[in-house]
Parts: C-alpha cells; sequence; structure tokens
C-alpha cells in the first residue's frame, strides 16, 4: 500500500486558542465550524485561512492559522464589508 498521496493527507488548522484541528481535503470552513460546534456553524458568517477571507462553502485545500467570523466578532463589521467589496468587484 505504501504512504498516501499527499492530496489526502489531513489538512491541519491552527485555531484562535492554539489548538489544531485536522480535517480531510476537501472539508469546508462550514464543516470546520461544525465540528468545533453546531452553534457556531450555525451563527458562522465567514472565516479566514492565513489571514485571507474564505468562503463558508468552498472546500479547503491547504491548512493554516484558521478563524470562524459570526455575527458577534469584534472584525464581523470590517469582513462584511471586505466580502461585500470583492462581490462588487466581481459583477
Amino acid at each position: 500500500m505504501g504512504t498516501m498521496p499527499a492530496a489526502l493527507e489531513a489538512i491541519s488548522l491552527t485555531l484562535p486558542d492554539g489548538s489544531v484541528r485536522e480535517v480531510p481535503p476537501g472539508t469546508t470552513p462550514l464543516g470546520v465550524a461544525a465540528t468545533i460546534g453546531p452553534r457556531l456553524a450555525k451563527d458562522a458568517i465567514g472565516a479566514e485561512l492565513d489571514g485571507r477571507k474564505v468562503d463558508l462553502r468552498l472546500p479547503l485545500v491547504q491548512g493554516g492559522a484558521f478563524r470562524i467570523f459570526t455575527a458577534k466578532s469584534p472584525e464581523a463589521g470590517e469582513f462584511i464589508r471586505a466580502v461585500m467589496a470583492d462581490m462588487m468587484d466581481k459583477h
């Protein structure tokens, strides 16, 4: 059998509290939020990976520093503005 191909290795996400969560490639940020807690998944409005805003529904392909944002997050307003600006640029 040998070793697993790199594409199938788990993705390591470092959470704000310093803990590391291993997820399969293709897991969405919303899926990660659900593994942390159902309430977080319900309240999530966005995510950040290594300082870049990422869509909750797009599969993760790499690991790094990972955060979930909710409407109660101090950065929520800034996050929403950045996402809206990005959406406007694409249209």
